[in-house]
């Protein structure tokens, strides 16, 4: 994500980039933007294609409020530890950066 925010806004021009952090944890997904973690209804359209509803996007305009968007995101997750790892998160981070300009990483 470091490397991805990093290109983005080392290129020449003004850009933008919307982000989007979820959570995955067993069949249940997580908006982690809000302050408070949001659970998120995964609905299937017409076409096949999974969208999630009511995802929080975040418009961010310089590499470090994007990486601290991220930042704050992934400290949100759920974490329990167990025999092998005293921190696990269980789950699965997931990041979509959109570029404003057309296209996503």
């Amino acid at each position: 994500m470091e490397l991805a925010a990093g290109a983005i806004f080392a290129a020449p021009g003004d850009h933008s980039v919307k982000v989007r952090c979820v959570e995955v944890a067993g069949k249940k997904c997580f908006d982690l933007l809000p302050r408070a973690r949001a659970e998120l209804k995964l609905m299937e359209d017409q076409g096949g294609r999974v969208n999630m509803v009511g995802v929080t996007d975040a418009d961010t305009w310089a590499e470090d409020e994007c990486l601290r968007t991220i930042t704050e995101a992934q400290a949100r997750r759920a974490t329990a530890g167990h025999a092998r790892n005293e921190e696990s998160s269980r789950s699965h981070f997931i990041c979509i950066m959109e570029l404003h300009t057309g296209g996503s990483l």
